[in-house]
């Protein structure tokens, strides 16, 4: 069995009574060197069958190694098996490191791959929103200071008006600070789009809108999106919608399946990419077939709004 004391755990084991006498004592308890309790339970493991074989042989022996002698080799055997175990976890740990590098760089690539998709329409963006500023007070002093304008007239220009401020909030709120702080004559500000891409809503924004908005949808379904949603941007960042392909979806599928059950459950966890990576390295239960379907369920009711209002071109997570 296992006994943590102080802050390292350490192993016991009763002596079978028919070699009590030869080994002059009752229990066997070494210190297993480690504070973890899954590397103490597999080197408790192997101490086990090793002391269980020595039990057996001193069973045995008439007569041979004394009682001094047995109690060194068992405490060698002890040292070896740690030892033995340091040097696997050496390597895994050396294992876990460079894969954890590796899903690092992969997801620094994919995060500077959208950067530059977004970038031209941000671009464009902010340096034809002072424009339209401009543009909206001539056309707000117009309505409010030219008699001779129609009422119909001024009825379309406070629409046009209505529109204008519509769209200088929203790119407002979508200029990031990078762009708005550029100085004078900087790359950012002197570099011209070649031409204007279509932009796409972030996935956050459209779970907000379709779900977590929706007073028809239960507490529960609201719960289980929102934590559906915030894996996903863990995963990949808050990506606008209609960049959320089938190869994207794919690849959320790969991560979920090779997900740890117990990922979520405890008040502090790894990411999402570290904890696939130690549960691939260790070996560790994931997450149910069930589980994975739920998720990809979920994404797949908000997809159909999407669809439907033409703001995503097809649904990745049905079938």
């Amino acid at each position: 069995m296992l006994r943590l004391i102080g802050s390292h755990y350490h192993f016991r084991r009763a002596v079978p009574v028919a070699v009590q006498a030869r080994l002059g004592r009752t229990e066997i308890s070494l210190s297993l060197q480690t504070q973890s309790k899954l590397v103490a339970r597999e080197r408790a493991a192997a101490l086990y069958a090793r002391t269980g074989a020595l039990f057996e042989k001193a069973k045995t022996m008439e007569t041979g190694l004394s009682r001094k002698d047995l109690i060194a080799l068992l405490t060698e055997q002890g040292k070896k098996i740690i030892a033995e175990q340091e040097e696997l976890l050496t390597l895994a740990d050396d294992a876990f490191r460079a894969e954890k590098r590796a899903l690092q760089a992969d997801h620094t690539m994919t995060l500077m791959d959208q950067v530059q998709k977004e970038g031209a329409f941000i671009s464009f963006a902010t340096d034809s929103l002072k424009t339209l500023e401009v543009r909206l007070q001539s056309m707000m002093q117009k309505v409010f200071t030219d008699n001779a304008v129609s009422k119909k007239e001024k009825d379309m220009l406070r629409e046009q008006i209505k529109s204008l401020s519509t769209l200088i909030v929203d790119l407002g709120k979508h200029r990031p600070a990078s762009l708005t702080e550029a100085p004078a004559g900087s790359a950012i500000e002197d570099e011209q789009p070649k031409a204007r891409k279509p932009t796409s809503p972030p996935l956050s924004v459209m779970a907000e809108k379709f779900v977590f908005s929706d007073k028809d949808k239960s507490e529960g379904t609201k719960k289980a999106t929102r934590k559906t949603v915030a894996l996903f941007i863990e995963a990949f960042g808050d990506m606008p919608v209609k960049q959320i392909t089938g190869t994207v979806a794919g690849e959320f599928f790969d991560l979920l399946s090779d997900l740890p059950s117990t990922h979520g459950k405890g008040r502090t966890g790894l990411p999402i990419r570290e904890a696939v990576a130690q549960a691939r390295e260790r070996g560790q239960e994931t997450v149910s077939g069930k589980t994975v379907k739920n998720h990809f369920s979920r994404l797949s009711a908000l997809w159909m709004h999407l669809v439907q209002r033409e703001m995503a071109d097809r649904n990745p997570w049905a079938g």
